[in-house]
């Protein structure tokens, strides 16, 4: 789900840049979050990997493992934190500029544009 909707955003196109906060779970599969992680770097402008939840769970074996997945790219952050990710994918927007939020439940993705 994840890439089919990055994929629909970088058709689309008419944006200047498209930012991702990867949000990675802790019930997640590890595998999973790398492989999310690397088609955000492959197709988005910058990536802010996080957690998916807004809790203090444990999710650094997810992080260090979605970072992994982005490594060869340098177009990415890792914050833990995601109120913090959040904002520093917002901080960093121009006009033209659309932000996928993502999270492990397709209807709680989210887009600003």
């Amino acid at each position: 789900m994840f890439t089919r909707g990055l994929k629909q955003i970088s058709d689309v196109g008419g944006f200047a840049r498209v930012s991702v906060v990867l949000g990675c779970h802790p019930k997640q599969d590890a595998a999973v979050c790398r492989a999310n992680a690397t088609n955000a770097v492959e197709h988005a402008h910058l990536v802010f990997i996080t957690s998916a939840t807004h809790t203090a769970d444990d999710v650094s074996d997810k992080l260090a493992e979605a970072e992994k997945g982005a490594a060869e790219h340098s177009n990415f952050s890792v914050e833990p934190d995601r109120k913090k990710a959040i904002e520093q994918a917002l901080a960093t927007a121009q006009p033209h500029h659309v932000i996928f939020v993502t999270s492990t439940q397709p209807d709680e993705d989210r887009m600003y544009i």
